[in-house]
């Protein structure tokens, strides 16, 4: 982990004596977190309701949908962090 936040403080020019070199760090960590949740709530969603929507047809179509869902979930959560950063 110090390797990646060094390379973070090298390409914004930044030191960790600094509170800029600080505030970078915790952005940049931040934004990881964000989109990792949102990601991690998107396909949870997505797969809960491609479930229940195949689960009336049996089994397999219900973890087949979950499986789109899950796809559709993921790319919705990745899209909505994008908005935020």
């Amino acid at each position: 982990m110090r390797h990646v936040m060094r390379m973070v403080r090298v390409a914004y020019g930044t030191s960790a004596a600094t509170p800029q070199g600080i505030l970078a760090d915790c952005d940049i960590i931040s934004r990881g977190i964000v989109r990792k949740v949102l990601t991690l709530v998107g396909t949870f969603v997505g797969s809960s309701v491609g479930w229940w929507i195949g689960s009336a047809s049996g089994t397999m179509t219900a973890f087949m949908l979950s499986m789109v869902g899950t796809g559709v979930g993921l790319y919705a959560g990745i899209r909505m962090a994008q908005r935020f950063d």
